[in-house]
């Protein structure tokens, strides 16, 4: 069995569902034992043929490790409780993320 392959209107390469004659009829001419691999950006390529993934900066690494701001929020808001368990386990909390935090920051430098 051949199998067609064409390129859709957002340039990713995808699997032609058409039968051979009518693949024929329209031009479609690709042919290829190769794989068709996912990129990083979400589009599809032969395998081998993706783009490298560039870099990420300090900032991206930074942003992906922190932990979510409502996790602060809710530390926060903990610590304006008059019921002293609420508090100190707010003050917990916001003792983890400030120590989560400034763990990232050394782990992610700033460049240059």
């Amino acid at each position: 069995m051949i199998t067609y392959y064409e390129v859709n209107e957002k340039g990713d390469i995808i699997q032609s569902t058409l039968s051979e004659r009518l693949a024929q009829k329209l031009g479609l001419t690709l042919q290829t034992e190769q794989q068709i691999i996912r990129g990083y950006d979400g589009k599809l390529y032969f395998e081998g043929l993706a783009p490298v993934e560039p870099e990420k900066t300090y900032a991206q690494k930074r942003l992906e490790a922190y932990p979510p701001m409502s996790e602060y929020l809710d530390a926060q808001v903990k610590l304006a409780s008059d019921n002293p368990q609420i508090k100190a386990q707010g003050q917990e909390q916001l003792n983890t993320y400030l120590t989560t935090c400034l763990t990232i920051k050394e782990q992610y430098p700033k460049e240059g």
